[in-house]
């Protein structure tokens, strides 16, 4: 239409693009990998093995390791049993690349148990 003007964008400057910036960073979720890195309970890991007294219940041996290359793992952990806590906690200190140490039987006489980690801290 002639007599009105074309609208001229409105230009935002340096100052505003950082804080734009700033703010769009700030939203953006953490990659997944950072975030393991920084969480000992992913360097947790619990295995199993076929112990002699846990095949006679048709169970396997529950043992927990660290799978850090470098670091010590402090983790406290709880014993369920029948899918129900028993109250029973354990604290072991993972050493990195340590060997299993050993939990109990996933089954006994009279049903399943697992543990399952409540905390768990970088030592060093």
């Amino acid at each position: 239409m002639p007599g009105i003007p074309p609208q001229v964008p409105q230009q935002v400057g340096t100052s505003g693009l950082r804080i734009l910036l700033l703010i769009a960073a700030a939203l953006l979720p953490l990659p997944t990998c950072a975030q393991d890195a920084q969480d000992p309970r992913a360097y947790v890991e619990f295995v199993t093995d076929n112990d002699a007294n846990c095949v006679r219940w048709e169970g396997q041996m529950i043992l927990v390791r660290s799978t850090h290359p470098t670091r010590t793992i402090k983790v406290w952990l709880e014993r369920h049993f029948m899918d129900k806590p028993t109250g029973d906690r354990s604290r072991s200190e993972l050493q990195p690349k340590g060997e299993p140490e050993k939990l109990g039987c996933s089954r006994l006489i009279y049903g399943v148990q697992e543990w399952r980690i409540v905390k768990a801290e970088f030592l060093n």
